[in-house]
């Protein structure tokens, strides 16, 4: 856990969604993930994943406050819906790969454009 990241918050079924990039790869909260696919113990999920799936984050927010989230990298999201087959994972699939993580990708991509500061310096 080296930096903290400001999350984007994705709604489905007024339910969030955090997500962050990093290294220009899409991340979700673990926790989050699970409550959206019904999963009875959604902080479980993580158990099942690789170790390159799966980072301990900070996400900072509007409130001030900080604190650690278990993040699930794009391939965990997919292998979780593999695994645990529910009828309404195919709609929340294509919401992922439609709505949310190119959402997610086109709010990174205007944060990059703007100046760095080591630009600046």
């Amino acid at each position: 856990m080296e930096e903290s990241y400001v999350p984007l918050l994705l709604m489905r079924h007024n339910r969030p969604l955090r997500g962050v990039m990093i290294d220009r790869q899409p991340w979700v909260c673990a926790k989050e993930f699970g409550l959206l696919m019904g999963h009875r113990h959604p902080e479980r999920i993580c158990r099942l994943m690789d170790d390159d799936q799966v980072r301990t984050v900070i996400f900072c927010t509007r409130q001030g406050d900080a604190g650690p989230v278990q993040v699930l990298s794009e391939s965990a999201l997919y292998r979780a819906l593999c695994r645990f087959s529910h009828p309404e994972n195919r709609s929340l699939r294509r919401w992922l790969t439609h709505e949310a993580l190119p959402a997610l990708r086109d709010a990174w991509e205007h944060r990059a454009q703007e100046p760095k500061r080591t630009l600046m310096a």
